[in-house]
């Protein structure tokens, strides 16, 4: 099966909103999914990350997962989030003010929970979120070279957080999506 690995390309690609702040992090090293801080444990942090789809995949595709490497160990706990992309063709970078948890997002995600416990500098795969991948992919708009992006929706859970390293560590801690997919000659039909 053939397996496609695609990094965070700069650093306006990756960051998240953060509720209590309010802003988008986009530098520091560091993104959040859950909790923002302690301080306000009604506040969250909605993680995004952009990537550029260099393949014409549709209806191919098996599995889509984030592999991201944690940045802090972090015990029990758990964070309700919805993962899916954000619903346009070719999505915009992570400007400042974004406004990540405002985005639409597919109808295609899936409930992530069950994120930690992490350990520092462990690498980890989320849930596959292959139909919403596959969502934008089909959508008429949509061609090789444009960019999704992967948003996590927080939508509550005990004080926890989920860390992982960003863009702006650089080399080896860069998020990547990893996608599987179905070679173009199988003749395979996912959805």
């Amino acid at each position: 099966m053939p397996s496609l690995t695609i990094p965070v390309a700069a650093q306006n690609d990756d960051g998240y909103w953060g509720e209590f702040s309010p802003d988008c992090h986009r530098t520091g090293g560091e993104i959040y999914c859950g909790l923002e801080t302690p301080a306000n444990p009604t506040k969250m942090a909605h993680p995004g990350l952009r990537f550029a789809i260099p393949l014409d995949l549709r209806s191919r595709i098996l599995s889509c997962r984030l592999h991201y490497r944690a940045s802090a160990t972090v015990g029990a706990g758990d964070i309700s989030t919805r993962l899916g992309l954000r619903s346009h063709d070719d999505a915009p970078d992570l400007a400042a003010g974004c406004v990540i948890d405002s985005f639409p997002m597919t109808s295609s995600y899936v409930a992530w929970t069950g994120a930690l416990p992490t350990t520092i500098n462990t690498w980890y795969y989320s849930p596959s979120f292959h139909g919403a991948l596959t969502e934008i992919l089909n959508r008429p708009g949509w061609a090789p070279g444009q960019h999704v992006l992967v948003m996590g929706h927080v939508i509550g859970g005990p004080w926890a957080r989920l860390e992982f390293f960003s863009f702006d560590v650089g080399a080896p801690s860069i998020p990547e999506l990893v996608i599987n997919y179905a070679n173009k000659n199988a003749g395979v039909s996912i959805f």
